[in-house]
């Protein structure tokens, strides 16, 4: 698709711009299927920028990226060495040039291409600092994924945790608490404001769960969170991911309590 079918795309404030950045860490088989998935996401909301931040990777994820990022896409950079995810964030945010700010595994999938329309609209109208899609698929490959009820909540968190956590309003005082107890959002569905970002502050380099962390700081910060109804994305399961590193993510998530109490 050319510049010109998207009309005056990058205009404000019909559609302010959404930047999308992607962090990476040898994940070279899935970055294409990534990139394409949120080019994608122009259909429907066309300014849209990738921030794709190569992490010291040992295989061809940068290479995939810059084959598939134009400099009108957005911007490939390539860190010298694996520094870890929270500061490949920090580093694409600081680059960032968009109002909304989204976080965005290079191993993920977009599934739905209403998703970035549908949240910027869904902020812009409750006036939150952070939005999250309640739900998303999950799985070795998107042929064999599943819904995260399915998978997650029916068989793992007790059936008051799933009402509340879909049919309840939480206020953060209700939510802190409940983040202190379990990680339900999956941070590949975030949207932040710049402002809010700014304000409560970047991701936390010294813990693995950095994205686990800043949710518990935001709130208890008291940023507003927006709660979205939707599975837009593929959370992929894979050996490489840094999920599967179970004593590791179990530390970074009592450090990140212990943090913001």
């Amino acid at each position: 698709m050319n510049q010109s079918s998207f009309g005056n795309w990058n205009q404000e404030p019909f559609y302010p711009m959404v930047s999308y950045i992607v962090p990476c860490y040898n994940n070279e088989p899935f970055v294409k299927e990534c990139i394409n998935s949120i080019k994608a996401q122009r259909t429907a909301y066309p300014n849209i920028e990738i921030i794709f931040v190569d992490d010291g990777s040992i295989d061809g994820s940068y290479e995939q990226a810059k084959e598939n990022i134009s400099d009108r896409d957005g911007q490939v950079i390539r860190l010298s060495k694996n520094t870890g995810v929270g500061h490949a964030l920090n580093i694409g945010f600081s680059l960032a040039k968009g109002k909304y700010l989204c976080f965005f595994a290079a191993d993920d999938v977009l599934l739905d291409p209403n998703k970035t329309v549908r949240q910027q609209n869904a902020m812009e109208e409750t006036r939150c600092d952070l939005s999250y899609y309640l739900d998303w698929y999950q799985g070795e490959t998107i042929e064999t994924m599943r819904m995260t009820p399915s998978i997650w909540f029916y068989r793992y968190v007790p059936p008051v945790d799933y009402l509340l956590k879909h049919y309840l309003y939480m206020n953060n005082a209700m939510m802190y608490r409940y983040l202190l107890h379990n990680q339900p959002i999956n941070s590949g569905s975030l949207m932040i404001t710049r402002e809010a970002y700014e304000r409560f502050g970047e991701w936390n380099e010294q813990v693995l769960t950095t994205d686990y962390e800043l949710l518990i700081r935001y709130c208890r910060d008291g940023a507003k969170f927006c709660q979205i109804k939707g599975a837009p994305m593929f959370y992929r399961m894979h050996k490489g991911q840094a999920s599967h590193r179970d004593k590791e993510m179990r530390n970074g998530e009592k450090e990140s309590r212990r943090l913001n109490l």
